[in-house]
């Protein structure tokens, strides 16, 4: 059954799929696409190259498809938004279309994008994703499977933000965060350790991360020449390890740093701490 509120505005050609909802007030413009089993709420405006999969929930006063924020962009251009199944878009997030004639600023399925997040053109989401209130993801930015961007966090354009990458509140990344990684800080965003938790709860053996562990002290805190560093990471058999030497090979931004380490001290006075780099705590 399709429910369509007498208030809404429906463009022409535009494709909704059974057990559909629209709320009032919404707007979709000509040739959107949307799937079945789709809540879409009200004061919506869905732009033209709008295409969208089965399940999908857009609240209240939700932007998809909107011109790219470039100053140069040419409003001829006919790019689009493509989503897959099962996300969440709650108010007033806003998703850009891209820039590029025919290409579309992509997200795949079960990613919860919260309240005033903003998705710039040519991003690319993958899958079980959430982006927490206030984050801001500048143009061609890509975000990998289950990572967990918290609120009010900035990334800089072109920026690759790997698997499983925990991002704490507040922070600023202007470069690529390395699977696995927890990273935090309103400066630039530095490496503090493994998302231990959040591999955890994505049913990562102790063994792998153990291995993962082992691969970050490697790379952030063992002061050894890139080149050698690759060919530890390559010679560790674990299947998730071997995912890290690629991501570094790719990077075009230059992976995030090590956050310099102080271990705990009972003794608070002067002196008391060593400022140098330190290997991850064991929080695994």
């Amino acid at each position: 059954m399709l429910v369509i509120h007498p208030t809404a505005i429906i463009g022409k050609d535009v494709r909704i799929g059974r057990n559909t909802s629209v709320g009032p007030y919404t707007f979709i413009e000509d040739g959107v696409e949307i799937g079945e089993d789709c809540f879409i709420d009200s004061c919506v405006r869905m732009y033209s190259g709008v295409k969208m999969g089965n399940r999908n929930q857009v609240l209240h006063g939700a932007v998809l498809g909107g011109a790219p924020q470039k100053l140069d962009f040419d409003p001829n251009i006919r790019s689009g938004v493509s989503i897959g199944h099962g996300n969440i878009f709650r108010e007033q997030c806003t998703i850009h279309r891209s820039i590029y004639e025919g290409k579309d600023t992509t997200l795949g399925n079960d990613n919860y994008i919260m309240a005033t997040g903003h998705i710039a053109h040519d991003c690319i989401l993958k899958n079980g994703i959430v982006i927490v209130n206030g984050v801001l993801l500048a143009g061609h930015v890509t975000v990998g499977e289950k990572s967990f961007i918290s609120g009010n966090v900035v990334v800089h354009q072109f920026c690759n933000i790997g698997d499983y990458v925990m991002i704490g509140g507040g922070s600023r990344i202007i470069q690529d965060c390395l699977h696995y990684s927890l990273v935090v800080g309103a400066e630039a965003g530095k490496v503090l350790s493994i998302n231990a938790v959040g591999l955890r709860r994505a049913g990562f053996s102790p063994e792998d991360r153990k291995a993962i562990k082992k691969a970050f002290r490697t790379i952030f805190w063992s002061h050894l020449p890139l080149s050698e560093i690759k060919v530890l990471l390559h010679e560790n058999p674990n299947e998730h390890v071997q995912k890290l030497p690629d991501f570094i090979d790719k990077s075009i931004r230059g992976i995030c740093s090590g956050r310099r380490r102080r271990p705990m001290a009972r003794d608070l006075s002067p002196g008391s701490y060593d400022t140098g780099d330190h290997p991850l705590t064991d929080i695994a």
